[in-house]
């Protein structure tokens, strides 16, 4: 069997969309046109009359496919065209053909960087053997418990490990746009990480305000009129509890903890059970565990990563990197890397 990746256009659509109920359900969530021209169409450094899908077919039917977003990212100090790599599939029949690193293989070569934020068992041994590829490691979770009975109606059997419950300020204002002041906040920071999605304001717009289905809390923290730093949240509801969920976090240098309070404070206010934040980097470290989180596993684990439906099987987000052959010798360690819940498909409806 011939294996020859191409990008899916509107002619292939309506087979994508079968081989989508076939190997999901008929409720799967690429299935929404608003979510999937909004994630494989509007993406801000998409170029081209095609969706950001890669597949496979075989008999006219297509058996394998993989998406992608192109994004401007941060390799050390230049400015490349990168992905976010999510939703890679192959039909059961045809595993162990080869598909899945063809797939991989296909958008790598078009990108100078690719991140796959989230991974299973079953395909973690691309990331280990594709060229160029290579895990980077899980990504860190904080949790902060606010209101301890509400969480223990969340937590699996019911256990909360009382680790203080840390106050806050009411500091924060609603973000309604983001614009050159964001921009100038982004190149303040940038620098602390090594490689990245570029934050920009073009980007946080499409992320996050232009979300077709999800809506964010978009807050900052403002002294007189500078930004000194912005956070985007989400409330998840289970069980009729409030959750926070940092996916955002961007402070200007010297404004960390005030920001982190302000959400602490924020949080409060929504009557929150919990908050929480996942992120790659340790940059943040001494802020959040400052601010009253915690990063131990034995406390985090009890809460589910996935809340709507709870799941409690997933029990890390596992992140890996692509890096091009001109980039050989670059650090692969998840330190050097910013990645929040917010890149790739981990804040997405299920």
């Amino acid at each position: 069997m011939k294996i020859t990746p191409f990008d899916c256009t509107e002619r292939e659509l309506p087979e994508l969309r079968a081989a989508l109920r076939r190997l999901y359900h008929d409720r799967y969530i690429l299935l929404d046109e608003r979510y999937f021209l909004w994630n494989f169409k509007h993406s801000p450094a998409h170029r081209g009359n095609f969706f950001s899908m890669k597949c496979i077919a075989h008999g006219g039917r297509i058996i394998g496919f993989c998406g992608y977003q192109p994004q401007l990212v941060k390799v050390r100090d230049e400015q490349r065209v990168g992905a976010t790599i999510s939703n890679l599939m192959v039909e059961q029949a045809y595993r162990g053909m080869g598909i899945g690193p063809q797939l991989l293989a296909s958008i790598a070569k078009e990108h100078d960087m690719c991140l796959v934020n989230g991974y299973n068992k079953t395909t973690e041994y691309l990331y280990t053997s594709l060229p160029g590829f290579r895990p980077l490691g899980n990504l860190r979770r904080y949790t902060a418990v606010l209101d301890p009975k509400k969480a223990a109606n969340v937590a699996k059997g019911g256990a909360v490990i009382d680790t203080g419950t840390p106050q806050g300020e009411h500091s924060l204002q609603s973000l309604h746009a983001f614009d050159h002041s964001h921009d100038e906040l982004w190149t303040s920071l940038r620098h602390a990480f090594t490689f990245a999605v570029e934050r920009s304001s073009v980007y946080m717009t499409w992320r996050y305000a232009n979300h077709p289905i999800f809506r964010y809390e978009m807050l900052c923290l403002r002294q007189h009129t500078a930004l000194l730093g912005v956070l985007i949240a989400r409330v998840e509801h289970i069980r009729n509890i409030s959750v926070l969920r940092i996916v955002e976090f961007l402070p200007r240098s010297g404004s960390e903890k005030a920001l982190l309070l302000g959400c602490i404070g924020y949080a409060h206010n929504l009557g929150a059970a919990y908050v929480d934040f996942f992120v790659s980097s340790a940059v943040y470290d001494q802020t959040f565990l400052g601010c009253g989180f915690v990063a131990d596993p034995l406390v985090n684990n009890v809460f589910p990563i996935l809340l709507s439906p709870p799941d409690f099987s997933l029990e890390a987000i596992p992140c890996a990197g692509y890096l091009h052959t001109d980039l050989i010798g670059a650090s692969f360690s998840v330190d050097d890397w910013l990645i929040t819940r917010g890149d790739g498909d981990r804040d997405r409806p299920n």
